[in-house]
């Protein structure tokens, strides 16, 4: 009576709830010739068959066709298909009937057994496409088995109005029965639990995978969006892997905001180069390309397929910058060890200069050091020549006074 109930349950589910026109493309209308194709099909893990006397789909199986679309593949086998309903063992009487397989090349079927509702009906297909089936099968067991329990049970109360001794030995063997089957019941418990475990595990490793891709797309959107990407730890991979342009320049800067030279340049070039920021903060990703804050700053290169990046040895303005880039993207390697080459020998030229204004300053250095020797010596010399002159001035005062003493003195006879 419950199976013809639940039959007459889901043969309610097409008018009221059914979809107008031929059938929709997420739910495939089986025959013979389809059939191995679709119960095989790698498509998805679950291939869901409704087996219907209806000429047209029921409603409630295009709803759940659209809300399970991402995991589980739709289909339907009608009543001309006899090959089919003696496939799966069913009578046209006891139509309709839900059937979900697994499996590719083995497969493995599980029939709905409960009442015509969208929510149980949904949960049951997405249990099995999560990989429950065994343990759904399991728990039909144990449910079964209680059930033979409770009428044990109760046929074992019933013996007890007959004769004494033949209500004993019916009461041993249907012991003895309860004992087989509470060891029975025992036994599916433990495999249900075992199964439940991993089941478990790797729901919880779905979880996990499912909040990193979560994180490695909003890391994808936000390299995609942002001019400049302030690179860490949780973005640094989606920014190197992405493909959308060929070049990608990084600033490994010791300032704590991005320098406004760095925006202009982003902004000039934004079409063949993406650019991004490590901050000096950032240890992982400094120990990654073997830095350190003490060789900040460092601006590198990236082109696609190149393993190693290329490091900008040249004057930090916008020219040099675009030009390096320009060279990197159009001429390549060869492009870019001239524009090296040309680095290098500024740089020298710029070594030289500067050692040409040290010797020229030394040089001055030297001129003043002698000018101030000079004039302290032209001033030694004047003092020499003064002090001179005061002696022979003195010197000419006592002879000119000894000179009038000899004339006032008398001759001599």
């Amino acid at each position: 009576d419950s199976d013809r109930q639940r039959r007459g349950e889901i043969s309610e589910m097409s008018e009221e709830q059914g979809a107008e026109g031929a059938t929709p493309p997420e739910n495939v209308l089986l025959t013979t010739a389809s059939a191995d194709g679709f119960i095989t099909g790698q498509g998805r893990a679950v291939r869901a068959i409704l087996f219907t006397k209806k000429e047209e789909t029921p409603g409630l199986w295009l709803r759940l066709a659209e809300a399970l679309q991402e995991t589980v593949c739709f289909g339907e086998v009608r009543k001309e298909e006899t090959a089919l309903l003696e496939r799966f063992s069913f009578a046209e009487d006891v139509l309709p009937k839900i059937v979900a397989i697994t499996g590719g090349t083995n497969t493995h079927s599980l029939t709905y057994e409960g009442p015509v509702d969208f929510d149980l009906i949904r949960d049951f297909l997405s249990e099995v496409s999560k990989g429950a089936s065994e343990t759904i099968q399991l728990r039909r067991e144990v449910e079964k088995l209680r059930s033979d329990l409770d009428h044990a049970r109760t046929e074992a109360a019933h013996l007890k109005i007959g004769q004494v001794g033949a209500a004993e030995a019916v009461r041993k063997s249907k012991d003895a029965e309860l004992e087989e089957v509470r060891d029975r019941v025992l036994e599916a418990e433990r495999k249900l639990a075992e199964e439940t475990g991993p089941l478990q595990e790797r729901v919880a490793a779905l979880e996990a995978e499912n909040a990193r891709l979560s994180t490695q797309v909003e890391a994808l959107e936000e390299v995609q969006k942002a001019s400049v990407v302030l690179l860490q730890e949780r973005n640094a991979d989606a920014f190197f892997s992405s493909r959308t342009r060929p070049l990608k320049a990084v600033l490994f800067t010791a300032k704590p905001e991005t320098p406004p030279l760095w925006q202009q340049l982003a902004s000039n070039t934004s079409a063949s180069t993406a650019f991004g920021v490590v901050l000096h903060v950032e240890e992982p990703l400094l120990k990654r390309f073997d830095l350190s804050a003490e060789d900040l700053p460092r601006i590198c290169i990236f082109a696609e397929g190149k393993p190693d990046p290329v490091v900008y040895d040249g004057p930090v303005n916008i020219e040099s910058l675009q030009g390096f880039l320009r060279d990197m993207l159009e001429g390549g390697e060869a492009s870019v060890g001239l524009r090296k080459q040309m680095h290098a020998a500024m740089r020298e030229v710029e070594g030289l200069v500067g050692d040409v204004d040290r010797t020229q300053g030394e040089a001055e250095a030297a001129i003043k050091d002698a000018d101030a020797a000079m004039q302290i010596a032209e001033k030694q010399k004047q003092d020499a020549v003064l002090a001179l002159q005061t002696q022979l001035s003195h010197v000419s005062t006592r002879l000119g006074t000894f000179v009038s003493q000899l004339k006032a003195s008398p001759s001599s006879p």
